[in-house]
């Protein structure tokens, strides 16, 4: 049995990194396998070689005497020729055990002695069989036995090998994924009590708020109308909160798929970008686009890459001081990579690298990357998880121009 894999098996913290992940795995599989394929191949001819030019003339000399054949073998005749003569060996021997002759073992003799014969036809056509000796017919066996077990000995090694291989990469991918479902569990507790605080301040605003106007403790009517609007804000909030936390669970299920049309994606940029400029310039944000004025079209869900390019663009606002400058683009490289790329930049605060390096993973919330004005942490992820539905890629980027940090969403043509 191999050895128990006893390394801690490392986080994956993400779907796209689980993913890739099994890629590295299924191809190391396959090279796993390949290079065990020519070592069997190699060892074969070396052992088919031995056999033949060194083993099988000695006991062609020793045993058959009269029954001489050139000893130049394939690895499939060669084996089809021990297997048959020890099988005959066998069956003659079992014949022995009888006073009288069995029809039915002597036929399966003649048979066997016959598909050797038309399968290595340099035996030629006498019955070869015939010309071994009885008395030593025991010690023929083993020997040829023997040479069976060389002969298949390193389909037998390498198998068990590649076995051992592919069990231990077995272990260690459930480990892994062991480790990521524990993780994914704590996070997700992590992020469901984080809700549950979150929903639970503004219901006692909203519960504290529409008590005292039911019980006529507020009597000013600009009082009132400020509790009105608090008990409006704090309610958009709870919904907020609900609608992200059902996106997300929605995505991640097993029944949901894009409904992907064709669709112009500068169109959908500019749709966008205009929605949310009016809150950019409330906060004194400065907005720049680069989009052509050309359509560009592709395969994808409207309403879903809409939410993950308002995620964007929203979180750009929602996150930065007054003054900052963000950049919104659509870029298409024909001469290098050959994607099309979404960017979505700023001059804001650069992300901390603890905080990039798992900037996209779900349920990061409860910890140093948790947002401080009561965002979900779920944002990002949902992003993410959108794109990597549509075959794209998002990543966070820190060399572009002119701006501290963008998220850049890859299309490949």
């Amino acid at each position: 049995m191999p050895e128990r894999n006893t390394k801690p098996a490392r986080s994956l913290r993400t779907p796209g990194e689980r993913e890739a992940r099994k890629k590295e795995t299924q191809a190391r599989l396959i090279w796993f396998f390949i290079c065990m394929l020519g070592a069997i191949i190699f060892s074969e001819l070396l052992i088919t070689s031995l056999i033949s030019r060194l083993i099988l003339p000695s006991l062609q000399e020793a045993f058959l005497p009269d029954g001489a054949w050139e000893t130049s073998l394939t690895g499939t005749q060669l084996t089809i020729l021990l297997g048959g003569l020890l099988l005959i060996l066998i069956l003659r021997g079992i014949s022995r055990l009888f006073p009288f002759p069995v029809p039915p073992l002597q036929f399966l003799q003649d048979a066997l002695n016959e598909r050797i014969n038309h399968v290595v036809p340099q035996l030629g056509q006498g019955p070869v069989i015939q010309a071994l000796n009885a008395r030593n017919g025991f010690f023929l066996v083993l020997i040829i036995f023997g040479l069976l077990l060389l002969e298949l000995f390193p389909f037998i090694l390498f198998g068990m090998l590649y076995i051992r291989f592919v069990i231990r990469q077995t272990e260690q991918v459930m480990q892994e994924d062991e480790a990521w479902y524990q993780e994914l569990d704590r996070n997700r507790n992590l992020m469901l009590a984080d809700i549950a605080h979150d929903i639970r301040n503004p219901m006692t605003t909203i519960t504290g708020y529409a008590q005292a106007l039911e019980e006529g403790m507020i009597r000013d009517p600009g009082k009132q109308q400020e509790y009105l609007a608090a008990i409006r804000r704090k309610s958009e909030r709870v919904s907020s909160l609900i609608r992200i936390l059902f996106e997300y669970s929605r995505l991640n299920s097993t029944g949901f798929s894009l409904n992907k049309r064709s669709l112009d994606l500068c169109e959908l940029l500019r749709e966008n970008t205009a929605e949310l400029y009016t809150d950019a310039e409330e906060k004194g944000l400065e907005i720049i686009t680069e989009i052509p004025d050309a359509p560009l079209s592709v395969s994808a869900d409207p309403v879903q890459l809409s939410r993950a390019v308002s995620n964007l663009i929203g979180n750009a606002i929602r996150y930065n001081p007054a003054g900052t400058r963000i950049l919104i683009a659509l870029h298409t490289d024909k001469e290098g990579a050959g994607d099309t790329q979404i960017v979505i930049a700023d001059t804001g605060e650069s992300i901390p690298e603890d905080i990039a390096a798992r900037i996209f993973e779900p349920f990061s919330r409860g910890d140093a990357s948790r947002p401080t004005d009561g965002g979900s942490g779920l944002g990002l992820s949902i992003t993410e998880t959108i794109v990597r539905m549509h075959g794209w890629k998002l990543t966070l980027e820190t060399s572009i121009p002119e701006y501290t940090k963008g998220f850049v969403i890859r299309i490949p043509w």
